[in-house]
C-alpha cells in the first residue's frame, strides 16, 4: 500500500487574511510522530513524507508534493509548538529556494529584529510573518510568543549566497554553532577537518570542502603580532562591517547566544571571492528588544561584550579599533536606529507588521536614550 507523498485533504473555508498562508498535509501519523521528537528524540532531524501549498494575498497559489518536513532549531526546538524546517525537491524549487525555516517563538521579535538590522545595514537572513495550517490546524496561539503567526526565515545556503551576494556569489558560506559555545575563531591548525569536527559548517560549495579561507582567518586573529595586526586584518575581514555587525547587536539588547555578544555559537560568515574579506551575518532575533525567553533585560551590559570569549577581544577595545566601534554607535543612534522608527499609532494602523514595528520604536526610543547616555552625549 503507498503511503507516502499519496496525500489529499478536503477544506472548504476560504482565507481572507493580509498575511500569506502556507498548508502542509501530511499522514495524521507521521504528524503525532513528529510532535513527540522534542520528548523522546530532540536532536532527530528525521523529516516527514509531505505536500506543501502556498497561498499569496495576491491570489498567487503553488503547490509542491514530495516535500519534507522536520523539526528546527537549537534551544527551542524542544518545546511545542515546534519550528519547521521544509524541504522541497531540488528540482521544483519555491520562489528560487529549496529550504524555508518556520519559527514560531517570539514572532513579533524576529520581524522587527529583521526590519530593524536591514536598515541599519546589516545583511540578514529574510523574514515575513505567515500563517501556517499542518494539516488544517494552526498551531500558533500563543497572545504573547506568536500572536497567531509563523515567521518564514530564509536559509543561509547557497541559495543565500546567491541571493545577497548577486555580484559575488561564488564565496564560501560558513556557520559556527554549538552549544559549548566554542565557535570563537581560535585557530585550530591547519586542517579543515579540525573544523568541521569542531563547531564549524560549510553552507554550500561542499563539493569543494576547501576551507583554507576560515584557517587563514583564524590565524591572522590568532597569531599576528600587533604591529602588522590592524593591516593584517583588514586584509582577510571587513573590519566597518564587523563593528557594524557589533553595535547592532548590542543596540537591540540582544541576549543570544552569539558571536556579538561574546558567545562563540549561533552565527555565519561569508567570505566572497571579487572581495575576499570576511562579512559577519546576522541571525536570531527571537531575544533583542526585552523580548523572549531570557527577558527582562538591562541597558547596562558593556558595549564591549564581545570580548570576553571572542578571539578578536585583544584588538577590538584597542587604539585603532576602540573608535572605529564607538563611531558606529554613533552612526546608528543618530541615524538608522531613530529616524526610520518614530511612527504614530495612526501611521502604525491594524497591520500586524506595522504594530511589530510600533512596539518596537518604542523600544527602541528606550534604547537610543540609553546608547547616547553610555556615549557620553546629553540626553534629549
Amino acid at each position: 500500500i503507498q503511503q507516502a507523498n499519496a496525500l489529499l485533504q478536503v477544506d472548504d473555508v476560504v482565507y481572507t487574511g493580509p498575511q500569506p498562508i502556507y498548508r502542509i498535509t501530511m499522514r495524521e501519523a507521521e504528524r503525532a510522530e513528529l510532535q513527540t521528537y522534542p520528548n523522546t528524540t530532540p536532536n532527530s532531524n528525521a523529516r516527514m513524507n509531505a505536500t506543501f501549498i502556498s497561498f499569496e494575498p495576491d491570489g498567487t497559489e503553488e503547490l509542491r508534493y514530495l516535500a519534507g518536513v522536520r523539526d528546527r532549531g537549537a534551544g527551542s526546538r524542544s518545546g511545542q509548538p515546534a519550528n519547521y524546517q521544509v524541504r522541497l525537491p531540488g528540482d521544483r524549487p519555491w520562489n528560487g529556494v529549496e529550504t524555508m525555516n518556520l519559527n514560531i517563538n517570539y514572532t513579533h521579535a524576529q520581524l522587527a529584529g529583521y526590519a530593524v538590522s536591514s536598515l541599519a545595514g546589516l545583511n540578514t537572513e529574510a523574514a515575513r510573518a505567515v500563517q501556517v495550517r499542518v494539516n488544517n490546524v494552526n498551531r500558533a496561539t500563543s497572545p504573547t510568543r506568536n500572536f497567531g503567526s509563523y515567521i518564514h526565515l530564509e536559509s543561509t545556503d547557497a541559495y543565500y549566497a546567491e541571493s545577497h551576494f548577486p555580484n559575488d556569489p561564488d564565496g564560501n558560506l560558513y556557520r559556527g554553532s554549538t552549544g559549548a559555545h566554542s565557535a570563537n575563531l581560535n585557530h585550530l591548525g591547519p586542517y579543515f577537518a579540525t573544523y568541521a569536527n569542531a563547531v564549524y559548517f560549510k553552507q554550500n560549495n561542499t563539493a569543494e570542502n576547501n576551507w583554507n579561507d576560515l584557517v587563514q582567518l583564524t590565524d591572522v586573529l590568532a597569531n599576528t603580532p600587533n604591529a602588522q595586526y590592524v593591516q593584517r586584518v583588514r586584509e582577510v575581514a571587513n573590519v566597518e562591517a564587523w563593528m557594524r555587525y557589533f553595535a547592532v547587536y548590542s543596540l537591540l539588547l540582544s541576549r543570544e547566544t552569539s558571536f556579538a555578544t561574546g558567545r562563540g555559537d549561533d552565527f555565519s560568515m561569508y567570505r566572497g571571492v571579487n572581495d575576499p574579506r570576511f562579512l559577519l551575518l546576522a541571525h536570531d532575533w527571537d531575544t533583542i528588544l526585552n523580548e523572549g525567553d531570557t527577558r527582562p533585560g538591562t541597558f547596562t551590559d558593556s558595549l564591549f561584550r564581545m570580548c570576553p570569549t571572542v578571539n578578536p577581544n585583544a584588538n577590538t577595545t584597542g587604539p585603532t579599533v576602540h573608535p572605529k566601534l564607538l563611531m558606529m554607535f554613533v552612526c546608528l543612534v543618530e541615524y538608522s536606529f531613530i529616524a526610520d522608527f518614530r511612527i504614530s499609532w495612526q501611521e502604525a494602523g491594524d497591520s500586524w507588521q506595522s504594530l511589530c514595528l510600533l512596539s518596537a520604536s518604542y523600544r527602541l526610543t528606550f534604547a537610543f536614550h540609553a546608547s547616547r547616555s553610555m556615549l557620553g552625549f546629553e540626553i534629549w
